[in-house]
This record gives C-alpha cells, structure tokens and sequence, in this order.
C-alpha cells in the first residue's frame, strides 16, 4: 500500500515474505544513480563564514545542487511530512551569492532554519541540526535522485506544513 506522501505499507505471513517482497518493490523503482559531482567545499565554507550554517557533512546531499530537477523541486514545497519536521517547509535556493547575507537572515526567523542549496556549488545546513536533520537531506537528495523530469508529484499543502511545524 503507497500512502502518497506518508510512505509504504508492505505486509506478509511472515518476516521473510515481507522482505521478499519490500526487495521486489525496490528491484521494479531501481533507477540507475547520476555521475555524482563533488561539492565545492572550500567555496561553501567560505560564504557560510560567519554564518549560523556550514557545509554539510554527508557528500550525497550536495548533490541537490547540481541537479536541475532536485534544485526545482525542493523549491516548491516539502514531499513527506518527516522533511517538514526536521528539515522545514521548504530549502532555499541561492540564485545569487551575494543575496546570502539576505538569506542568512530571513532563514534565521524561520521556525525551522531551512537548508540551502548553492547551485553547482553544494549545500550548507544550520550549525545546529541534528544528526537525524542532516540524515534527512542526504536521504532527499537520494528520492530526488531518483524522480525522473517533469514526473507529476504532490506536495505537502501549506495548511499541512503548518500543522506539522506548529
């Protein structure tokens, strides 16, 4: 059973037909990974300097970045409420470098001080994320990864995105 936004049920007679079958669902969505790209970690360290953000630890989500199709999506709104929850409505995206002190503070009155991804660049996260916050945008940037162009997709609505975060 897919529950749109919220994830999968799979059920079995026994822990070995679940697994069987979880296996056989992943085996039909394999798409095969992009050329992965290294983030420009010298530049990320030096525009977050002075900030209340750093680099992220997990070299996969930086990824986001250089992707045409991930950097479009996480635009425009949140997929699951996990991301709402840990990660805020929505990342930013940095269209100008020298906006990011701007960025900076409008981040920082954010309930949940949200990610921001630096085109071609990679992704700086809040100084104080949680371990399970960081694990979070590595696990997008993998479902990103694997979300075909121009696929149709149902965001969380906002009236759901505030239900979560307050």
């Amino acid at each position: 059973i897919f529950l749109g936004n919220h994830g999968l049920v799979v059920a079995g007679d026994n822990l070995i037909e679940v697994v069987q079958t979880l296996y056989k669902i992943s085996d039909r969505l394999f798409v095969e990974p992009k050329k992965k790209r290294l983030p420009n970690v010298e530049l990320l360290e030096e525009l977050s300097k002075g900030s209340r953000y750093r680099p992220s630890k997990f070299e996969n989500s930086h990824q986001i970045a250089f992707d045409e199709n991930s950097i479009k999506i996480v635009s425009k709104g949140s997929l699951y409420p996990d991301n709402v929850v840990f990660l805020g409505p929505s990342a930013i995206i940095c269209k100008d470098q020298k906006d990011l002190k701007n960025i900076f503070c409008f981040a920082e009155k954010m309930p949940i001080m949200p990610f921001i991804v630096i085109p071609d660049a990679g992704v700086i996260v809040p100084k104080e994320i949680s371990l399970s916050g960081e694990e979070m945008v590595n696990a997008l940037s993998i479902i990103l990864s694997k979300i075909p162009k121009n696929t149709k997709l149902n965001f969380l609505s906002k009236k759901d995105e505030d239900e979560l975060i307050n």
